[in-house]
C-alpha cells in the first residue's frame, strides 16, 4: 500500500504522564514524524498534533492505539491536505556587512521579519505554511544558517472532511 502524509491530532488530559503514554505508542511503532507540538487546547487540555508519513492502515493503528490510552479525550487522523498547518521558523543567518542587505531583502521576499541583530548574525523569523517555511530556509541557507528551531500547530478544518474520528463520551469536551 503506498503511504501518504497524514495529520495526528489529539486532544489531551493536562497531564505530564499522558503525554508520556502518547508519546511512548509513537516510540513502540517506530514511526518518522514531523512537525510535532503540543499546546494548550481549552482549560485542563492540551493538543498534541504530528505528521507521519505511512500507509492508511497503520495510520489507522496509530490513532487506535493512541486513543486506548488513559487520559486521551479525542484523537483524529487526517489526510495532510486536509488540515490547517502553520509552521513557525526562527533561523539564525550569518549576515556579514557585505552580505545584510542580500539577507534583508531574502526575508523581505518570504515575508518573514527580523527579530534580532548581532554584530555579524540576523536572527530571522517566519510564519507560514510547511511550504513556504521550508522555502525560507533554502533560501537563508546561501548566506550560512548557523541554528534553525522549526515548529508546527495544525488542526483539522472546520469543513466536514475524511477525518476519522473518536471522542470518549464520559470524557467529551463541550
Amino acid at each position: 500500500m503506498p503511504s501518504s502524509t497524514h495529520a495526528v491530532t489529539a486532544v489531551l488530559d493536562d497531564d505530564v504522564l499522558v503525554v508520556n503514554r502518547v508519546i511512548g505508542v509513537l516510540r513502540r511503532r517506530n514511526l518518522a514524524l514531523s512537525g510535532l507540538g503540543v499546546g494548550p487546547a481549552q482549560p485542563g487540555a492540551l493538543r498534541l498534533s504530528f505528521f507521519v508519513d505511512t500507509d492508511e492502515a497503520n495510520a489507522e493503528r496509530v490513532l487506535r492505539q493512541i486513543e486506548k490510552a488513559h487520559g486521551v479525550r479525542e484523537v483524529a487522523v487526517i489526510p495532510a491536505d486536509a488540515v490547517v498547518a502553520r509552521e513557525v521558523v526562527l533561523a539564525r543567518v550569518r549576515a556579514g556587512p557585505a552580505d545584510r542587505a542580500a539577507v534583508r531583502a531574502t526575508v523581505a521576499d518570504h515575508h518573514a521579519r527580523i527579530v534580532d541583530e548581532g554584530p555579524d548574525t540576523l536572527l530571522v523569523e517566519g510564519a507560514g505554511e510547511r511550504a513556504a517555511m521550508t522555502q525560507l530556509v533554502e533560501a537563508l541557507e546561501r548566506f550560512g544558517v548557523l541554528e534553525l528551531a522549526r515548529s508546527c500547530v495544525l488542526l483539522p478544518r472546520r469543513a466536514a472532511g475524511a477525518a476519522r474520528t473518536h471522542t470518549q463520551p464520559s470524557e467529551a469536551v463541550l
